[in-house]
């Protein structure tokens, strides 16, 4: 079979603010409402219906790949490489914070299994994000190891009527758009309402904005960074790709921890000081992002150039329906710490 080619483009950041906005629609319907899409999306790219695929596309999408042209070229070429969809292993949507994610693994007349991986932003509904690819490669990174630190979450109790919710994380792209970069299972983690959030009006007004970072384990202290500014509005970021300000813990195992986007003179530690499991480390910000909320991963090294992703194991946390002694996070979880770290 001829090499399926691989659409990507860089995924349209939206701010916290758009994924707090009120909704009228419940969100089983809308959850309901963007499978329905979703599949209708897929069925076109398998049939080779390029039309409806420019015409769903963001505009960004459509110029990365070259153009209508070569576009549309791509997708009506789809069904003479691998044929019709004889069966469907496997489709899943996942609601995240940058709009909906969907996942569809087919076997077809030619080939081995395809699976389609889409992504939507939020407020337009557009593909931002598209990939036809062998089903073979599941998308998965392999860690360098088992994860050895006992992690706990990396905050405390949130604000009274608030709950933390994991925006992305796992080991799967559907999951956690990290895994398209060099950030194998970082984690974007931030409050959220837990009715009719209003919309904040700046990153102050955010639900995250200095709450306490709390260190997730004991450790040392490799790199203290401060002294960015924390971006003064929603949306907007004038240091992309960065951590922001940030902090590094060495817990002399091989691994190590960071926080990012930490608001800017909240970090008070210095490199070489011994931190305790608990003790804050710096406040949430907006430093180097789009809107508060912490990056934290796990990696074994303190070098973020050269460092590579462990997936995080966490101990001791709350789901709303239980108590959970280990495990791991994914989009859309929603955990609270144990009261033994309280603010």
């Amino acid at each position: 079979m001829k090499m399926i080619a691989i659409l990507a483009a860089g995924l349209t950041l939206v701010s916290s603010a758009h994924a707090q906005s009120e909704h009228a629609a419940s969100p089983a319907h809308q959850q309901e409402g963007a499978l329905t899409d979703a599949r209708r999306i897929a069925a076109a790219v398998l049939s080779g219906d390029a039309e409806t695929i420019i015409a769903q596309s963001d505009p960004k999408l459509v110029a990365d790949m070259g153009g209508k042209t070569k576009l549309r070229s791509f997708i009506a070429g789809l069904p003479e490489q691998i044929g019709k969809e004889t069966a469907l292993d496997d489709d899943r949507l996942v609601m995240r914070v940058r709009g909906p994610a969907y996942s569809r693994i087919a076997r077809m007349e030619k080939g081995p299994p395809v699976r389609i991986d889409m992504f939507f932003d939020a407020e337009t509904g557009l593909i931002t994000s598209l990939t036809v690819k062998p089903a073979r490669d599941k998308g998965v990174h392999v860690p360098p190891r088992p994860a050895k630190t006992r992690l706990t979450l990396p905050f405390g109790i949130p604000r009274a009527g608030h709950v933390w919710r994991i925006g992305e994380g796992g080991t799967e792209v559907i999951d956690n758009y990290h895994t398209r970069l060099d950030t194998y299972y970082a984690m974007d983690i931030s409050p959220r309402a837990l009715n009719s959030p209003a919309q904040p009006a700046s990153p102050t007004d955010a639900p995250c904005w200095d709450l306490p970072i709390k260190a997730a384990a004991s450790g040392t202290v490799a790199i203290a960074r401060d002294g960015l500014i924390d971006e003064p509005k929603l949306g907007t970021n004038s240091n992309p790709g960065g951590p922001g300000n940030h902090v590094i813990l060495d817990h002399r195992n091989g691994e190590f921890t960071l926080y990012a986007h930490l608001r800017q003179g909240s970090i008070i530690l210095k490199p070489g000081e011994a931190v305790a499991r608990g003790q804050e480390i710096g406040r949430c910000g907006n430093s180097a992002s789009i809107g508060p909320h912490l990056h934290f991963q796990l990696m074994d090294g303190s070098d973020l150039n050269t460092a590579r992703g462990i997936p995080p194991v966490f101990y001791d946390y709350f789901t709303p329906l239980r108590y959970v002694e280990r495990g791991t996070l994914i989009a859309g979880d929603v955990v609270l710490p144990s009261p033994r770290f309280k603010n």
